[in-house]
């Protein structure tokens, strides 16, 4: 813990209070050492321990080592929150990579690993998560439970980023066939660009 967070390396750099003022130390003070309470539930911290151990890290089959029955994600944003208020650099690093795994991204749904990455700050990863949920529906209701999970900020990001995707896809098509574009502005704003052959260029907003 002292390697791994700088929070837990200043409180347990702070000695110890004796249980009365003027005690002296006894024989079993040792096992009273750093004792220090602490919110989360004991999966989170049982899994968080896993992912600073040296040598450990995320494995990409995370669902096979956490307790049978429990969703992995929800989890795993619950560990990755309490790495960003422990400040555990190492440990978001290696959410941060297994969030973009090839296996990841296949095994797990796309709008949730985008709430996932967004709620947790993970910027870079939300913005090629959120390409991957253009495949999802995400009025429907399997996406809904997902959607609830996550910020308000990360459902409207991903509500606009749809809505703008749509019209600057329909702007390209209008344009490569003459037509009137849906949302004029679209082309300049977003960098729609049709071209007259097969293939449409649309540059994806974010």
């Amino acid at each position: 813990l002292r390697l791994a967070s700088s929070v837990f390396r200043d409180m347990l750099s702070i000695p110890q209070p004796r249980d009365t003022p003027g005690d002296e130390p006894k024989a079993n003070d040792n096992a009273k050492k750093d004792v220090i309470p602490l919110s989360e539930n004991a999966e989170v911290l049982c899994l968080l321990l896993d992912i600073i151990y040296p040598g450990r890290g995320l494995s990409a089959d995370l669902d096979i080592q956490v307790l049978a029955g429990r969703p992995v994600l929800p989890l795993l944003k619950s560990a990755g929150l309490a790495a960003l208020k422990y400040d555990m650099a190492s440990a978001l690093k290696a959410i941060r990579a297994f969030l973009v795994l090839p296996k990841t991204i296949a095994k797990f749904n796309a709008v949730e690993l985008y709430g996932v990455a967004f709620d947790l700050g993970l910027m870079d990863e939300a913005k090629r998560l959120s390409t991957k949920t253009l495949k999802c529906n995400v009025n429907a209701l399997d996406a809904r439970k997902h959607l609830e999970n996550m910020s308000l900020n990360a459902v409207l990001k991903l509500q606009h980023l749809h809505r703008q995707r749509k019209i600057a896809f329909v702007n390209a098509l209008n344009n490569w066939t003459n037509d009137i574009a849906y949302y004029a502005d679209a082309s300049r704003k977003y960098g729609v660009e049709g071209h007259p052959s097969t293939t449409v260029h649309v540059q994806l907003p974010w």
